[in-house]
């Protein structure tokens, strides 16, 4: 994907998909992209939690709590930062 977007010179991932395959299928991959990175948010969540509550006995859900933390400021540095 990387190769085909710098070969595209493509600014997101949509551009190369609709260069290299069907509208429908265009929208399944993007599906699929979109779902797979909300689901690795979920992993990585749950992960935060977990390795909290086994290195320093803190409750599950403040490791998730913390990491959520962390990744709204990322974004919202990330949005601000695209005007």
């Amino acid at each position: 994907m990387l190769s085909l977007g710098s070969y595209y010179r493509a600014d997101n991932h949509e551009e190369v998909f609709t260069q290299i395959s069907h509208p429908i299928i265009t929208k399944i991959l993007d599906f699929v992209l979109i779902a797979g990175s909300f689901i690795m948010g979920f992993v990585m969540i749950a992960g935060a939690g977990s390795n909290l509550e086994q290195q320093f006995g803190l409750p599950f859900w403040v490791g998730g709590l913390i990491c959520s933390l962390l990744i709204t400021l990322l974004l919202v540095k990330v949005m601000i930062g695209l005007h």
